[in-house]
C-alpha cells in the first residue's frame, strides 16, 4: 500500500496501523533466533524507492519483510517522484508513505545558488534546496505517527532524518551501505558539497545506533561513534546456487556489477588481454549495465581481445550463469556488502580480487578461497593470478571445493535476527553492543 502526500496527506490505515501498535494488540509474531517481546511501530526510510534496482532497496525490502514477519508494524517512507511500486517483493502488511512534492521555481533557484557570493553560504542554501523539503516531511510525519524507532538508509537520508527526529525524542539508528570513506570523504559520492559531508558525519552522534555491512569499516569512525556501530552483514540471495550441478561449468571468467567506475572492470579487461592469447579454450563475460560501457567496449577494441572477451549486458538468471562459470574477477575499488563476490562463493567459484578492497577483506582468505592481489601489481597481478587458476585445475577445484562454506553464514535470517536484536536494544534502553571482554 502506498500513501502518497499531497502536500502531506496521510491514510486513516496509518492511523489505525499506528493505534494498534501503541496498544500493543492484534499482532505477535516470532522469526528464528529472536522472539518479539512486544509489537512495535518501526519507520523505514530511504529516498528513493520506487521502480530502482539496487542493493539499499533489495535491503529494505527485505528487513521491512522479516520486522514485518516478526509481528511488527513497518511503514517505509521515500521521496519517490513517481507512483511505481518497488521493484523487490514487499509484504501486503507493510505501509509505505511517499513524501514527495514538486519543488517550485526549481530552475531559478539553481541558477541564483550557482551564483551566491561566498563559497560557505553557497554550500548551504544548496544542501537546503536538495533536502529541506524531504527534512521537513519527514518530521510531519514522524510528530504526527511517533514510530517507535527509525531506521534510515543511506547518507542521502540519514542526514535529513537525523535532523527532523531532533527534538521528537525518537531514537534514530542511520544504515550505511558501503565503505565509509565514500560515505564520508569522496566529494564523488551523495552531495558534492563540503558542508554536506561535514554535516552527514557531525550527526552520527545524535544517533542511537550506526549500522554497517562489515567489520572493518568499524574502524574509520570517532571512537565514540564505534562504541555505538554494529556489523549485521546482508545475506546471501536465497535459492543462489539452485542451478548448480545442473549446467556444465564452462573455460569462462565472470565479471557481475554495473559497469561503473567503481568495479573498475577495466582492470579485468587489460588483465585479460595479457593472457589471452596463451588460453584460446577460455573467455571473459562482463556481466552488468552501466555508464562505463562506452569506455569497456572501447578498450576491448583497442586490446584485440573482442572475440574472447564480451559485455553481453544485465542478466536475469544470476544462478544459471554462476553455475556455468569457474572464476569470478572483481577488481573492485570498494564495496559495501560484496554480493557478486559472495553468490559467486556460495555457488563455488573461485573469485580473484585486489587485497586492500574495503568490504572483501573479511570475506576472502587468499589460497583458502580466493586469490588475492596487491593493488600495487595492477592488472598485471590479476593476469598472473588468472592464469595461475587457468592451469592448475587442482587449485581451482581445491578452491572452488572450500569456497560456499566460507559464506554459509550470510543469510537472510541471520540478518533480520541481527536487525531484531538491534532494535529490541535501542527501543529498550539497552547499550546495542555488548561489552568487550577484558
Amino acid at each position: 500500500m502506498t500513501v502518497k502526500a499531497k502536500p502531506l496527506q496521510l491514510s486513516l490505515a496509518m492511523i489505525k496501523h499506528r493505534h494498534v501498535a501503541q496498544s500493543g494488540a492484534g499482532r505477535t509474531g516470532q522469526l528464528v533466533g529472536a522472539t518479539v517481546k512486544r509489537p512495535l511501530s518501526i519507520a523505514l526510510v530511504i529516498r528513493n524507492l520506487a521502480g530502482v534496482i539496487g542493493g539499499a532497496e533489495r535491503s529494505i525490502c527485505l528487513l521491512a519483510n522479516g520486522l514485518a514477519a516478526a509481528g511488527h508494524y513497518v511503514t517505509m517512507v521515500s521521496e519517490d517522484p513517481t507512483d511505481e511500486e518497488p521493484v523487490f517483493p514487499v509484504d501486503p502488511s507493510v505501509k509505505r508513505i511517499n513524501v514527495f512534492r514538486p519543488r517550485p521555481f526549481s530552475s531559478f533557484r539553481k541558477f541564483y545558488l550557482r551564483r551566491a557570493p561566498y563559497w560557505r553560504l553557497r554550500h548551504f542554501l544548496q544542501w537546503r534546496f536538495a533536502h529541506s523539503q524531504f527534512k521537513n516531511s519527514l518530521r510531519k510525519v514522524f510528530v504526527k505517527f511517533r514510530p517507535d524507532v527509525v531506521v534510515a538508509f543511506m547518507p542521502d537520508a540519514t542526514t535529513t532524518t537525523l535532523l527532523a527526529a531532533r527534538g521528537t525524542g525518537i531514537p534514530v539508528i542511520t544504515s550505511f551501505r558501503t565503505d565509509p570513506y565514500s560515505d564520508f570523504v569522496s566529494p564523488t559520492m551523495w552531495h558534492p558539497t563540503e558542508y554536506d559531508r561535514r554535516l552527514r558525519l557531525a550527526l552520527l552522534h545524535e544517533a542511537a545506533a550506526v549500522h554497517v555491512l562489515m567489520p572493518d569499516f568499524v574502524s574509520f569512525f570517532a571512537p565514540e561513534i564505534q562504541a555505538k556501530t554494529v556489523v549485521i552483514p546482508n545475506g546471501v540471495t536465497p535459492g543462489i546456487d539452485r542451478a548448480v550441478g545442473t549446467v556444465p561449468r564452462r573455460p569462462l571468467i565472470l565479471g557481475l556489477g554495473r559497469l561503473a567506475a567503481q568495479k573498475n572492470f577495466k582492470d579485468l579487461i587489460e588483465a585479460w588481454a595479457m593472457i589471452a592469447a596463451d588460453h584460446p579454450d577460455w573467455s571473459v563475460e562482463i556481466h552488468g549495465e552501466g555508464e562505463e560501457r562506452p569506455m569497456l567496449e572501447a578498450l576491448i577494441r583497442d586490446r584485440g581481445v573482442g572475440r574472447s572477451c564480451r559485455l553481453p549486458g544485465a542478466t536475469k538468471d544470476v544462478p544459471r550463469l554462476l553455475a556455468s562459470g569457474s572464476i569470478l574477477c572483481h577488481p573492485a575499488l570498494f564495496e559495501g556488502f560484496p554480493r557478486a563476490p559472495t553468490e559467486a562463493l556460495a555457488c563455488g567459484l573461485t573469485v580473484v580480487a585486489y587485497d586492500d578492497c574495503p568490504g572483501l577483506s573479511a570475506l576472502l582468505q587468499h589460497e583458502q578461497n580466493a586469490l588475492l592481489v596487491p593493488r600495487s601489481e595492477g592488472p598485471a597481478g590479476l593476469a598472473a593470478a588468472l592464469d595461475r587458476l587457468i592451469r592448475d585445475e587442482a587449485l581451482r577445484r581445491r578452491l572452488s571445493a572450500a569456497a560456499p562454506r566460507s559464506v554459509a553464514h550470510f543469510t537472510d535470517e541471520a540478518c533480520t535476527a541481527g536487525w531484531l536484536d538491534l532494535i529490541e536494544r535501542v527501543t529498550s534502553g539497552r547499550p546495542v553492543k555488548d561489552p568487550t571482554p577484558a
